[in-house]
């Protein structure tokens, strides 16, 4: 399989300066006829650049901005107390209340957690109804 090679995310940052997807698919298809290979369909180059990382497409392009904006923070959140610092969590169950009479859904009952961030436990449940 050398022509996976020709297309692979590592051979497309490698073609020079920042074509259009037309112009890399050109490229491409150049390259693997010129080595002997039959070339990849259009949708196949595509789907090896949206293989490529977003972070690290935006860096060889030097897009600071996008790197930036796709690296992970990391924070500390220093607790000297219990329960200074808590997560809350609202998530819609997978149950549908439907009413007595007409069985018609009336909505999906909403959870809400409250998380100690230090311990990872739960320390208060609430269901509660939202209409859909």
């Amino acid at each position: 399989m050398p022509q996976l090679s020709v297309i692979s995310p590592g051979a497309i940052l490698d073609l020079s300066g920042r074509p259009t997807v037309s112009q890399l698919v050109r490229d491409v298809q150049t390259n693997c006829i010129s080595a002997g290979l039959k070339p990849p369909h259009r949708r196949t180059i595509n789907a090896r650049l949206e293989e490529i990382d977003l972070q690290k497409r935006a860096k060889r392009r030097g897009e600071n901005e996008i790197a930036k904006q796709t690296q992970a923070v990391t924070r500390v959140f220093p607790a000297s107390r219990p329960l200074q610092v808590v997560q809350v969590d609202h998530t819609k169950t997978d149950i549908f209340v439907v009413d007595e009479e007409t069985r018609q859904p009336i909505g999906r009952p909403l959870q809400s957690g409250l998380h100690r961030s230090i311990a990872r436990l739960q320390r208060t449940c609430k269901s509660g109804l939202v209409s859909s």
